[in-house]
């Protein structure tokens, strides 16, 4: 209950007025999970490249756009870590636009072949320097550890968004999230992630559906166990 109150609490912040100039914005779809579940005080480092949906590409010249993130995880317990990510968009068309997003990977059962954990995320998006929409999601997060050292996650999960044009209208929208992907932990510490991520999204606000299908590769470290 922690994990998801502490989204909450975050999730309120997206109720506040954004200004709305940029055209489009981008998001992060990708859960880039580590090999398996992290456990107390072990930490995450992790750096990737990708396509990122944009949250109206009838008005952006290509429905997604290449980009590049970091986040950093730290498990608090065995069974709970937090996690910090940020995103930026590398492509020619407007390349001051980023995010951020919290999240939490509660997990759901002990150690066994499949981990099963929920993951509540709150998360950002500015452009033109400015913070100019919010929105957030909850996934269910799997990871097949079978077959050590390359493991299987996937996760799944509805996900909203809002943003604002300084009036009283409120642009908004919401989608599902899916993911599948493999990670390779090398010697113990580095990590390597080659992720699929497919997304139903649906602008109410213009009333406007879109599909997207987006890839991405990072690498990471793992600390030692402690």
């Amino acid at each position: 209950m922690k994990s998801v109150c502490v989204a909450a609490l975050a999730l309120l912040l997206v109720s506040i007025s954004f200004p709305g100039c940029t055209q489009s914005l981008i998001y992060s779809p990708f859960v880039n999970l580590p090999p398996r579940p992290l456990v107390k005080k072990q930490t995450h480092i992790q750096a990737g490249v990708g396509y990122y949906p944009e949250t109206r590409p009838h008005k952006a010249p290509d429905k997604t756009a290449a980009g590049g993130e970091a986040s950093f995880r730290v498990a608090i317990c065995d069974h709970f870590t937090l996690q910090g990510k940020a995103w930026k968009d590398l492509s020619d068309y407007n390349a001051d636009r980023w995010g951020a997003s919290m999240s939490n990977i509660a997990m759901l059962n002990g150690p066994s072949d499949f981990r099963l954990g929920l993951m509540p995320t709150a998360a950002f998006a500015f452009g033109l320097g400015e913070l100019q929409g919010g929105g957030g999601a909850l996934r269910l997060c799997l990871w097949f550890t079978r077959y050590d050292p390359l493991d299987f996650y996937a996760s799944l999960g509805p996900a909203f968004g809002i943003r604002g044009d300084g009036s009283s209208n409120r642009k908004w929208g919401w989608g599902v999230l899916g993911n599948v992907g493999a990670a390779v932990l090398v010697k113990d510490h580095l990590s390597i992630n080659l992720e699929l991520s497919g997304i139903k999204q649906v602008n109410e606000y213009e009333d406007k559906n879109n599909y997207f299908v987006c890839p991405s590769v990072s690498i990471g470290y793992v600390s030692e166990r402690r």
